[in-house]
């Protein structure tokens, strides 16, 4: 998906989630064996799809209200991690990082003793590096799906995907009429 899909997808995702409570983490199926299913209670989807898939990463509402079949295999370290911050957390945002393919899925879990712990989950739909992460109130590492690079390591700082130097993207936001990146994009369509 590209940024213009995925904006409009953050608006949609971001009312229909705001408030909900995440009751069950759980893999998802064949097709997409690296998806991650969540459970919502609350107003608008009743599950939502989080796949870092390398052909279709994604993030969906699923409006069905039939049970996903249980894996065959025990759950991931990843997975019991998720389970542990999340289930039970209410959905305080969704939101999507300017001019990336990241989400920030920001929660709230009330733990033993009445101590609230958020921590955001990052989904990082970056096509092959696709990844998701769970964030601590500090923005360290608590755990990932998988290690890219070494990026991505427990208890370090979370970092954004860097970019080649001359990669960098234009924000068609800022490249309008008076916009600070006028001449960037003007420039750039000449060469297309």
């Amino acid at each position: 998906m590209e940024n213009f899909d995925l904006l409009a997808l953050q608006q949609t995702l971001a009312e229909s989630t705001a408030g909900a409570v995440v009751r069950k983490v759980l893999p998802a199926t064949d097709p997409d064996a690296r998806g991650i299913l969540f459970k919502l209670d609350g107003p608008g989807a009743r599950w939502l799809l989080l796949s870092p898939g390398p052909l279709y990463p994604t993030i969906l509402p699923l409006a069905s209200s039939r049970k996903p079949d249980a894996p065959a295999e025990a759950p991931s370290p990843f997975l019991m991690l998720l389970r542990k911050y999340l289930e039970g957390a209410r959905i305080n945002a969704l939101r999507k990082v300017r001019l990336e393919r990241i989400f920030l899925l920001e929660t709230e879990k009330t733990m033993s003793g009445g101590v609230k712990t958020p921590s955001t989950l990052v989904i990082e739909l970056t096509g092959k590096s696709s990844v998701l992460a769970l964030i601590d109130r500090e923005g360290n590492v608590l755990g990932s799906n998988r290690q890219p690079s070494g990026r991505l390591l427990s208890g370090a700082p979370y970092s954004p995907p860097r970019r080649a130097p001359g990669r960098e993207k234009i924000d068609p936001f800022a490249a309008g009429p008076g916009g600070e990146q006028r001449d960037e994009l003007e420039a750039y369509l000449k060469t297309c």
